[in-house]
């Protein structure tokens, strides 16, 4: 999947062409999906209402978005569902976020704002 956000991974490199993008908008995170003939068309919204400043995606696959205002949401099934993932969290506005790998253990990074 390519993911294009603001304030997100949006380098991917790849063998073949991505068939599946994700789009963090200030309306929620599109899903597009390339037709037979090489153009795209909405798979699916989610997050709708919601300022998406960046995206990125965990070696499981699950999708983390950075919002502006609510905090950080993860969807597990491509961006069809999304959950908060708050709990520990004292900054919702965030302006970016990253994946990575820290002693071989998966962690997510964000930029919140200062207060």
């Amino acid at each position: 999947m390519i993911l294009l956000s603001n304030g997100g991974d949006n380098i991917c490199r790849s063998k073949t062409p991505g068939d599946e993008m994700a789009i963090g908008t200030v309306d929620g995170v599109f899903v597009l999906r390339r037709g037979n003939h090489g153009n795209w068309f909405l798979k699916h919204r989610g997050l709708e209402g919601i300022f998406v400043s960046g995206l990125t995606k965990l070696s499981s696959g699950a999708l983390i978005a950075a919002t502006r205002g609510c905090g950080i949401a993860r969807s597990d099934d491509g961006g069809q569902t999304w959950r908060w993932i708050n709990k520990g969290i004292t900054q919702f506005e965030f302006w970016s976020v990253r994946s990575g790998q820290i002693k071989g253990h998966e962690v997510v990074l964000g930029r919140a704002r200062r207060p």
